[in-house]
């Protein structure tokens, strides 16, 4: 079942706060996804030549369940954004550069949020 379309696509600042919450709990359903965007899980470094058979098929596995996990967040994250905010992000490689770019976009940074609270004031 797609749940992606159960959300708002994400358009601008306001929707981000509801729409971050949203995701992480769509990815958190997935192995690994919510992994994948925080980086704790990262893509398997290549192995050396002289690596043995049970090296081989554990590297193997972890590459699929990190291809899986990646496609699947990146897969949620870009269709659950208006087609505005998806040419901003489509040049991403991975999902965790998706999501970096999204929190660059729509994440205020504390100087951006002291600078709203003054202008709002004045």
């Amino acid at each position: 079942m797609d749940f992606s379309k159960h959300i708002k696509p994400l358009a601008g600042e306001t929707d981000w706060p509801v729409w971050k919450r949203k995701i992480c709990d769509l990815l958190d359903y997935h192995d690994a996804a919510l992994d994948v965007i925080d980086e704790k899980f990262r893509k398997p470094v290549p192995l050396s030549n002289s690596a043995n058979e049970s090296e081989i098929k554990l590297h193997r596995e972890s590459c699929d369940r990190f291809r899986k996990a990646n496609s699947y967040a990146k897969s949620m994250i870009t269709s659950s954004v208006s087609d505005d905010v998806y040419q901003k992000i489509m040049d991403t490689d991975s999902a965790y550069e998706a999501w970096e770019a999204l929190k660059v976009l729509f994440e205020a940074s504390s100087k951006d949020q002291v600078f709203k609270i003054c202008t709002d004031f004045f």
